[in-house]
């Protein structure tokens, strides 16, 4: 009897351990696959990698159905024709709260009437401009503006004008789209920064899935006749971009018919660099924030000879940060990485050189 309870404890041990390993080896590859590590956790401070595992993808998988998000003012989009939607000028913040505890996380952000986030406390207008395009991650959502790796740049190269054109639920379509509208604009002695991870091959193309993705309540509440967004396509090799419907009410056959293979995503993805590259004279550099090392569209942006800013955060450094439980956007320890990741590359490239005095 006394053996069984033994050989039952010794079996559990065992069990045990190969559990914690195994948590230890996703949380560990997580970071070496996709450049962002999922957590970190120190025996020291009593947490094992099994509770940190679990915390983080039972956590994240529910929760959008334990927050409230919304925006003050209510309404901080309008319809846009090309982009689908586009931001309000003026000031606001997204109000982001557990239901169950009643606590908020508030992230203020300023939004310039001549478009695009605010990078300085006081106007800095400039001959030469660096044009920041992406998403939220770009964008620095779940941070106030002077938080955001644009503002620091801003702050680091004086003799620039840093236009922040990111926005929160965008593409790489909205980001080609976005050029286009100001190639009047763009200099030849410009700096274009293409903001890229690999999760956006899946919102840049023609994916009935994204009817969930952006199936919110603030999406809801902000375009009651329906949310309408540009997608990319190729048909016999040629870009398409057309407006689709975020609903599959009275387009059934388009939601049945699945997504594109990640294949023809990333031809997609890459389709659009070289479409934004295309628009004007200016130098682009691809910020890539997300994704393996082999990443294809990456591996495109090399061959057509581009500028590639790993911005990825380090797994074996503490480079990445978020706002757990109420926000997984990088947060400024984050972005401050990025930033100086970025310069670094603008400085050896000779892009940019810093002020007199600088160092």
């Amino acid at each position: 009897m006394m053996k069984n309870v033994i050989f039952s404890i010794v079996l559990l041990l065992v069990f045990g351990l190969t559990i914690e390993a195994g948590s230890a080896l996703v949380l560990f590859y997580s970071g070496q696959l996709t450049g962002r590590p999922m957590a970190r956790f120190d025996y020291s401070e009593g947490r094992l990698a099994t509770e940190v595992l679990v915390h983080k993808v039972m956590g994240r998988f529910v929760l959008s159905d334990n927050l409230d998000i919304t925006s003050d003012p209510p309404r901080i989009y309008v319809p846009h024709p090309k982009l689908g939607y586009d931001f309000i000028p003026g000031k606001a913040v997204y109000l982001t709260k557990l239901r169950r505890t009643g606590k908020v996380h508030v992230a203020p952000f300023n939004i310039l009437e001549t478009g695009g986030r605010a990078t300085g406390y006081l106007p800095n207008p400039r001959e030469r401009k660096i044009w920041v395009f992406g998403d939220s991650v770009i964008f620095g959502g779940g941070n106030p503006d002077e938080h955001s790796f644009p503002w620091l740049l801003q702050a680091r190269f004086p003799d620039f004008e840093v236009k922040n054109l990111a926005t929160p639920g965008h593409g790489n379509v909205q980001s080609l789209l976005r050029l286009q509208e100001r190639v009047g604009k763009v200099g030849p002695d410009d700096i274009l920064i293409w903001g890229y991870g690999d999760y956006l091959n899946h919102r840049n193309t023609v994916s009935p899935s994204l009817v969930n993705v952006y199936d919110a309540d603030m999406f809801e509440k902000l375009f009651p006749e329906g949310l309408r967004l540009p997608l990319a396509r190729l048909e016999n090799g040629t870009l398409k971009i057309d407006m689709f419907r975020m609903s599959c009410e009275g387009q059934e056959a388009w939601c049945e018919a699945g997504d594109p293979s990640f294949e023809e995503q990333t031809k997609v993805t890459s389709a659009l660099l070289e479409a934004f590259v295309g628009v004007t004279q200016a130098v682009t550099v691809v910020a890539y924030v997300e994704g393996p090392d082999d990443d294809p569209v990456i591996a495109r942006a090399r061959q057509l000879g581009l500028i590639v800013a790993d911005l990825r955060p380090d797994p074996m450094r503490n480079e990445s940060d978020d706002f757990y439980p109420f926000d997984t956007h990088p947060g400024a320890l984050t972005h401050f990485h990025y930033f100086r990741k970025l310069a670094a590359v603008l400085l050896e490239n000779g892009l940019v050189s810093l002020p007199a005095g600088a160092e």
